[in-house]
């Protein structure tokens, strides 16, 4: 056909504005063989290649949007997997073998003293609550529990008193002294004041196993 037939029929079906610019279409023709063949002829249809680009502007926003949230998937699953699936941070690893030297606690009263370090600012602590409970609760004869924070010593037993448990031992002492960098975390110290164990960040139900195994 050519190009008049063409104007012809889009102006009986569609009532469409043939363009008069023939130059300003030569990028859309990639729009389809009618197009293209338009497009050389100098009578692209306005509606048609309007339309095409609205629904590739959509496919070009819907592909965005599917690509940022895969990568924010994989994003959040790599930090919940380290979180929780670490099986030895490098925290820990530093901390072990060392020495607690905590003024408020002597290490020897027991032959274990578990160190619960928590803030009751932090989500993770406030979160690992019940667990903490069922330490206070479960704890033997050869376990001394104690919960140290950063926080003075006021607002510290309040918190744990109320929170966790009101008979738990509570001193305030900053993260440094411990050479912890972030709570949570508990340490399992023996009558010496040396690390044996250290969990740190929010249990998972293996965790919580273990930490209640060295009771």
């Amino acid at each position: 056909m050519y190009c008049r037939e063409y104007e012809e029929a889009f102006e009986d079906a569609l009532s469409l504005t043939i363009c008069q610019n023939p130059a300003s279409l030569q990028s859309f023709n990639s729009a389809g063989p009618i197009c293209a063949l338009l497009s050389r002829q100098g009578c692209v249809s306005d509606f048609r290649l309007e339309d095409y680009s609205v629904k590739r502007l959509d496919l070009i926003a819907n592909l965005a949007v599917i690509i940022t949230s895969v990568a924010l998937l994989v994003f959040l699953g790599n930090s919940w997997y380290e979180r929780y699936h670490a099986p030895h941070p490098p925290e820990a690893k530093v901390l072990v073998g060392s020495t607690v030297k905590l003024p408020s606690i002597v290490f020897g009263q027991k032959s274990k003293t578990l160190l619960l370090v928590i803030s009751p600012t932090c989500r993770f602590c406030r979160d690992s609550e019940p667990f903490y409970r069922q330490l206070a609760q479960t704890a033997s004869l050869k376990t001394h529990l104690v919960a140290v924070l950063p926080q003075a010593q006021s607002e510290a037993e309040s918190y744990v008193h109320f929170s966790i448990a009101p008979s738990l031992q509570v001193v305030s002492a900053s993260l440094d002294t411990m050479g912890v960098s972030g709570t949570p975390a508990i340490l399992l110290v023996d009558s010496q004041g040396k690390v044996e164990k250290v969990w740190v960040g929010k249990l998972d139900d293996a965790g919580q196993k273990q930490v209640q195994s060295q009771l």
